[in-house]
């Protein structure tokens, strides 16, 4: 019984671990697509004044 509570005990914590890997990478992601957004909107919008 112990060494399936130790197992079990792994399992959560592998599986907490991914999550939070998962949603590291997830945010990190995002934050990069949102820059790229506001650093397109800021030159299109230079852009668009130079003329």
């Amino acid at each position: 019984m112990i060494e399936y509570d130790t197992f079990q005990q792994t399992a959560n914590e592998l599986a907490h671990r991914a999550e939070h890997e998962r949603l590291v990478r997830e945010a990190k992601e995002a934050q990069r697509l949102r820059r790229r957004t506001v650093a397109a909107r800021f030159t299109r919008r230079v852009a668009k004044r130079a003329h």
